[in-house]
């Protein structure tokens, strides 16, 4: 920096350090989107040198457009990896209760598991790819985080298609469509609809559990 810095070049050179600091811890140092960021800022610091201020404040805001761009499809792949990652982790839960003695439920019972899950894991699948470019994870820098919220979705979703499973099996809240007649309770069908529907919309759990709740105060 000149010794006569105004303060324009002077809050310019913070944002290109900063810039260059956030982009070499999250995108790599040898990675190709880093390259591209990298070339960029090197074009901001020349004009920053070269005291044309105004050049270098246009290409900077565009590097940090590019930045957040790469953030923003690293992030989106990160997220849905971890998704499919949890949804691997349910099934693989499901599968281990169905071999495993340590439980005692009913065979029909935890056969079913796996199926539930994974309905409701195609559930969560499903609603995460028809807005997938709508998710913003622009802000997010720690991959971790990222992976982690992704594993959240199918786990939340499973917890919720099996306390719906046992509000159904129990009839505690009734669903008459696909009842076919059998008074016995719904069919296999509708439990993997409703654990679908878990999985893709939060709030058909939650519709289900409100009205469970208000079957429990008598209303």
């Amino acid at each position: 920096m000149p010794t006569d810095a105004t303060s324009d070049e002077v809050e310019l050179a913070t944002r290109i350090v900063a810039l260059d600091h956030r982009s070499l811890r999250t995108l790599g140092k040898n990675s190709a989107q880093r390259a591209e960021l990298r070339d960029l800022i090197v074009n901001v610091v020349s004009n920053l040198l070269g005291r044309q201020c105004q050049a270098a404040s246009d290409l900077l805001r565009h590097t940090e457009v590019v930045y957040a761009q790469h953030i923003q499809a690293l992030n989106r792949l990160l997220f849905f990896g971890g998704v499919c990652l949890g949804i691997l982790l349910t099934i693989g839960f499901a599968v281990l209760l169905l071999t495993s003695r340590l439980f005692r439920f009913s065979t029909d019972e935890v056969s079913l598991l796996p199926l539930l899950f994974l309905f409701a894991g195609m559930g969560t699948a499903t609603s995460v790819l028809t807005r997938f470019s709508a998710i913003d994870l622009t802000d997010q820098t720690s991959r971790w985080i990222v992976c982690i919220s992704g594993i959240g979705k199918p786990l939340t979703g499973a917890f919720f298609s099996l306390v719906v499973y046992f509000i159904l099996a129990l009839r505690i809240v009734d669903i008459n469509v696909g009842l076919e007649g059998n008074a016995g309770g719904p069919s296999v069908g509708i439990y993997l609809i409703a654990a679908f529907s878990c999985g893709f919309s939060e709030r058909f759990a939650l519709d289900i559990l409100s009205r469970f709740g208000g079957g429990s105060d008598g209303k």
